[in-house]
């Protein structure tokens, strides 16, 4: 009876344990595919931002819960003016509940806000959310931007970027990044952040570092290189686009 008492006082200890697990965020990629954005709320510049002249890309790292809301919202690449404008922005982004073997989950994923604050009537560009790569955590990239983006040519037409109403394109090939053994050996991990241009065809056909992380840069960008979205159209034409997309490394 006594070890009969004691199998079941561990059985239910271990119900919490596995209720933990099963609430812990799948990271968006490879099969996890990104949910449909259905609620969008545009980040406006903040005055302070506008006066400065202050503009760039804001990353952030966003958990979904079960049903479609964003919980938690993380800075991974800041612009101090402009961090709390974009993550008040996303945590009223609403999106299709996530499911695995037809029931809802949480997930993480990354989004990008795009402001442009050159004078007071300026508004954001806008902000697109992009499907992430395997693995793990990192530490914030601290970078401030005095001016726009600069324009990104292909073929001779300037690119479109994402954001506002160019939606990000469909990924249709994945390609995982390979661990380098020396960063393995030396435990390296982050998430590196590349400027991908994206052809008429949907091939990636040049990529950028935002953000370097020496031991794991090319991994990132040979599996990038490789990756295939849908093609962006304008007025029923193809065009070239630009947009930001991170790969995160974790040691298993």
């Amino acid at each position: 009876m006594k070890k009969l008492v004691l199998s079941l006082l561990a059985a239910a200890s271990l119900v919490p344990a596995v209720a933990m697990a099963q609430e812990q965020p799948l990271r968006i990629g490879g099969q996890t595919k990104a949910p449909e954005r259905i609620g969008y709320v545009p980040a406006a510049c903040p005055e302070a931002a506008i006066a400065a002249r202050v503009s760039g890309i804001v990353i952030v790292e966003a958990i979904i819960g079960r049903d479609g809301l964003v919980t938690d919202v993380k800075v991974i690449r800041s612009i101090a003016l402009l961090d709390d404008a974009a993550v008040g922005a996303v945590r009223q982004w609403r999106y299709t509940p996530t499911t695995l073997n037809g029931n809802p989950v949480p997930v993480i994923m990354t989004a990008t806000v795009n402001f442009t604050c050159g004078s007071a009537s300026a508004n954001p560009a806008g902000a697109s959310s992009m499907s992430q790569d395997s693995l793990g955590a990192s530490h914030p990239l601290n970078q401030a931007a005095s001016a726009p983006p600069e324009p990104v040519y292909f073929n001779g037409r300037e690119a479109l970027r994402i954001g506002g109403d160019v939606k990000a394109p469909e990924r249709l090939k994945y390609v995982a990044p390979a661990y380098p053994a020396d960063a393995q050996s030396a435990r390296v991990s982050g998430i590196v952040i590349i400027e991908a241009l994206v052809d008429e065809t949907g091939s990636v056909v040049q990529t950028k570092l935002l953000r370097s992380i020496a031991l794991l840069d090319q991994a990132a960008m040979d599996a990038v290189s490789q990756w295939k979205y849908a093609p962006t159209y304008l007025n029923g034409a193809a065009m070239p686009v630009v947009m930001t997309v991170t790969v995160n490394f974790t040691l298993q």
